[in-house]
C-alpha cells in the first residue's frame, strides 16, 4: 500500500531500523536514531542496486516519487541511475574546478608565493573579488565571452577597469597553459579602453623660483638629502 504523509509523520524509533514501503521499490528507511532517509532499490544488468533518494522531511514523499520516476525513466533507456548519478557529480566537480575563480584564485597563489609583494597581491584579489569574482566567478573559464568580459569591466564605478582587464588576461592565459580554456577573451578587449593618460604636475617658472629656492632655505621639516635634490633639479 502506498505511502501517505500522515503514515511518514507518525513514524517513529525503534529498536532497530525499519523501512516503510511505498511502490515501485521506493521506501523510507527510519533509523534508531529517528532519521528517514528515501531509498530505491532496482536491478541492473541482473544486479540488485540500492539508491539514494534525499532525506525526509528535507525531501518530501512527492518529491522522492518524482526522483524515483527519473531514475526509473534512466533505467528504461538502459542507463544505470546511480552510475549517472556519479558522472553528474563529477562533472560538476570538475566544473567547480575550472571555474573562472578557482583558476584565478590557483594562479594567484602562485604569483603571490614569492613574485608579488605582499600588498601588491592583497590589492590584485581584492579587484577579481569585489569586480569579477560575483558576476563571472563561478562560470566554467572555457565558457566566458569577450561581451560578457567586457559588460562585467564596464560595470565598474570606479577606474581600474584596464588594469582588472590585464589581470584575467593573465588569468585566461594562465587557464590555457593548464588545459582549462582555449581562448583569452580578454585580449581583444584592448582597444575597449582608453588607456590612462599621465598626470602633470604644476611646474615653477623661472620668476617664481627665487622665492622658491629662498623659502627653502628656511625649510625645517625637509630632509637635507630633499633639499639638495630640488636644488639640483632647478638648475
Amino acid at each position: 500500500m502506498p505511502l501517505t504523509d500522515t503514515k511518514i509523520r507518525a513514524a517513529k524509533p525503534a529498536d532497530k531500523k525499519y523501512r516503510l514501503s511505498d511502490e515501485k521499490g521506493m521506501y523510507l528507511e527510519v533509523t534508531k536514531a529517528g532519521g528517514c532517509y528515501w531509498r530505491m532499490k532496482y536491478r541492473y544488468q541482473g544486479r540488485e542496486k540500492l539508491l539514494a533518494l534525499g532525506v525526509y522531511p528535507d525531501v518530501s514523499l512527492a518529491d522522492a516519487r518524482a526522483k524515483r520516476d527519473e531514475a526509473r525513466a534512466l533505467l528504461a533507456a538502459g542507463t544505470d541511475p546511480g552510475q549517472a548519478r556519479k558522472a553528474a557529480k563529477q562533472e560538476q566537480a570538475k566544473a567547480t574546478a575550472d571555474s573562472f575563480e578557482a583558476v584565478a584564485r590557483e594562479w594567484h597563489g602562485i604569483q603571490a608565493s614569492g613574485r608579488w609583494t605582499e600588498g601588491h597581491a592583497t590589492k590584485t584579489l581584492q579587484g577579481l573579488e569585489k569586480h569579477i569574482f560575483p558576476e563571472l566567478g563561478h562560470r566554467p573559464i572555457a565558457d566566458i565571452t569577450p561581451a560578457e568580459l567586457l559588460a562585467v569591466l564596464k560595470a565598474m564605478q570606479a577606474g581600474g577597469a584596464n588594469r582588472l582587464r590585464q589581470t584575467c588576461g593573465e588569468v585566461f592565459r594562465y587557464g590555457i597553459v593548464t588545459g582549462r580554456n582555449e581562448d583569452n577573451p580578454a585580449a581583444g578587449l584592448v582597444r575597449a579602453f582608453q588607456p590612462s593618460r599621465p598626470r602633470h604636475f604644476a611646474a615653477l617658472n623661472k620668476e617664481q623660483l627665487p622665492d622658491f629656492l629662498q623659502a627653502l632655505k628656511k625649510e625645517h621639516r625637509a630632509s637635507p638629502v630633499t633639499c639638495v635634490g630640488l636644488k639640483l633639479l632647478a638648475v
